[in-house]
């Protein structure tokens, strides 16, 4: 009888406890209104890049900061010369607010765009700025399990483009991938909802609500 109480007890709780998970997941996830937050948190794969300084750069370097990583190359013509300025402004804004993101910019170009080419690039527009690069393979398999593909596309004696999405990717603490913002870009409303997201500790709730990958 008295397990049979216990029991009921146990299963009682447990449905108290997911009901109150299940009331409070509203209020916990932040709103945000010119990306798309994401309801599970994916996690980075695996890589071995290089940044503009010739160092390793891992997942591991996700770890301990929000980052906002752009794909691009330094030879583009219109995507990437219209959002390096956007994505100084959105830094600016960020720090006077009081957050920091880490804001990186990953080659789709790595035939050219060597760790000198990135540093020169990255560091005109935005000095504390990480420029990325590595081994195209690498980089394409990378790109497209986190829903940034890119393709080359050749053009006359022997030279090539690359087509890119100008979408831009939010990443936790935890190395996980949180929300995709996508163009065109309004640096006021953008630095609103990133506050929201990685500013004010409302995602940390949430998360701590989900299950890890």
């Amino acid at each position: 009888m008295k397990k049979n109480t216990f029991t009921v007890i146990t299963l009682a709780g447990l449905i108290i406890a997911v009901v109150a998970i299940l009331i409070t997941w509203p209020a916990n996830r932040p709103d945000i209104v010119t990306g798309t937050l994401l309801t599970q948190p994916k996690s980075l794969p695996a890589f071995d890049f290089v940044n503009h300084h010739g160092e390793s750069f891992t997942q591991i370097d996700f770890l301990g900061q929000w980052s906002l990583m752009f794909t691009g190359f330094t030879t583009c013509p219109d995507i990437c010369p219209a959002t390096m300025p956007i994505l100084n402004e959105l830094d600016e804004k960020l720090r006077t607010n009081g957050t920091r993101l880490k804001m990186i910019l990953l080659s789709v170009d790595p035939e050219r765009d060597t760790p000198e080419v990135l540093a020169s690039y990255v560091e005109f527009f935005n000095r504390s700025m990480i420029g990325v690069t590595g081994d195209l393979s690498a980089i394409e398999k990378f790109c497209d399990e986190i829903g940034m593909s890119f393709i080359h596309i050749p053009a006359t004696e022997g030279r090539y483009t690359v087509e890119h999405t100008g979408a831009l990717v939010l990443v936790d603490p935890r190395g996980r991938i949180t929300a995709y913002f996508k163009p065109p870009f309004d640096t006021g409303r953008l630095a609103k909802d990133l506050q929201s997201v990685a500013g004010r500790g409302k995602l940390s709730m949430l998360n701590s609500a989900m299950i890890s990958p």
